[in-house]
């Protein structure tokens, strides 16, 4: 593994804790919308004991898939935040993985001459 490896993999890290974090913001949301929707049919509508049953078990599965969503974000929010506070020096490690990755590229090629 190159020195270069290292610093790419943790560069990769945030910005895939960064996906994840706004893709479950925005399941959360999702999952709040159809939530509300099923309680308001479970109130307005006109449902037999039956159709009543069935939407109270796909409420269930949308009110966990939403738990889900939410423990990500809590997971990750201290991951993005430290990145929003952290912007240079993210940059400056962007930097520096092209400054190693540059020297690695300089060594590969090296010969020796008599």
């Amino acid at each position: 593994m190159r020195y270069s490896d290292n610093i790419e993999i943790f560069l990769e890290f945030l910005r895939q804790a960064k996906r994840e974090y706004q893709i479950s913001i925005t399941e959360e949301r999702e999952k709040d919308a159809a939530s509300q929707g099923l309680d308001h049919r479970l109130e307005l509508g006109d449902n037999s004991y039956h159709d009543m049953a069935k939407i109270a078990k796909v409420r269930l599965q949308v009110r966990r898939e939403r738990r889900q969503a939410k423990d990500r974000q809590q997971v990750l929010k201290p991951v993005t935040d430290w990145m929003y506070q952290n912007a240079r020096v993210i940059k400056n490690l962007e930097e520096l993985l092209g400054a190693v990755r540059r020297a690695e590229k300089a060594l590969e090629g090296r010969t020796y001459t008599q």
